[in-house]
């Protein structure tokens, strides 16, 4: 069997396969395995180049538990607060909050959008997420 692209579906995907006891052979154009969660080397450093804010760690940890691992024997996820942050070429700076509250403060803060359209937006993803979050990501 064969998976083209080392990306977290890919790996996932191969991990999926092996485990229900295929030969899976994983081929990637880039350097390494990762795609857009990968790392970059530059100038002597390196650095993530994976997401800033995972959302749904379940998503992450299926696959292990798919092929009957305990994600935390590979898996450290860390609440941080903030979130993260995000810096603007203007100056503008926006911290991310895990409390709906504190967030909506802080975008009242730094933009030009206040805590209630924050809330609505909130609101409206979550109906969307509840419509078709399950087809989309398990379909």
């Amino acid at each position: 069997m064969a998976v083209i692209g080392a990306g977290l579906g890919g790996l996932s995907a191969a991990a999926r396969l092996a485990h229900a006891g295929l030969e899976v052979h994983v081929f990637e154009r880039a350097d390494g395995p990762g795609g857009k969660a990968g790392t970059l080397e530059l100038g002597g450093f390196t650095f993530d180049a994976g997401p800033s804010l995972v959302t749904m760690t379940d998503v992450i940890e299926e696959p292990f538990l798919d092929c009957g691992r305990e994600p935390a024997d590979y898996l450290n996820f860390t609440r941080l607060e903030p979130i993260c942050n995000y810096f603007w070429p203007d100056g503008t700076t926006l911290s991310s909050h895990h409390d709906v509250e504190a967030f909506g403060r802080e975008v009242e803060a730094s933009t030009r959008d206040g805590a209630e359209e924050l809330r609505r937006y909130l609101r409206y993803s979550q109906r969307i997420y509840d419509v078709a979050g399950e087809q989309f990501l398990n379909g």
